[in-house]
């Protein structure tokens, strides 16, 4: 085997946002949105937020005055989102 076939040297996050967003995320992203969304929080904690999907659609479902606490264990995810 080849060495440097052993090393992934893309971006992650940004494979994860092309690929796995449209074909898996996407929908449960718009699905738990609109139930958050109709519940009117004013505070929303979002845990194992990737890159964002749940959030950038949930802030489009709540009042402006809403305030969002949003965590992932991977650094690069938040980073990119």
């Amino acid at each position: 085997m080849v060495e440097s076939a052993k090393v992934f040297t893309r971006s992650i996050p940004q494979i994860y946002d092309i690929y796995l967003v449209p074909l898996i995320c996407e929908a449960y992203g718009d699905d738990i949105a609109e139930r958050a969304g109709a519940l009117g929080p004013r505070i929303v904690l979002e845990t194992a937020a990737g890159t964002g999907i749940v959030t950038q659609t949930l802030t489009l479902r709540v009042a402006d005055a809403a305030r969002f606490v949003v965590a992932d264990l991977d650094h690069s995810m938040l980073n990119h989102a």
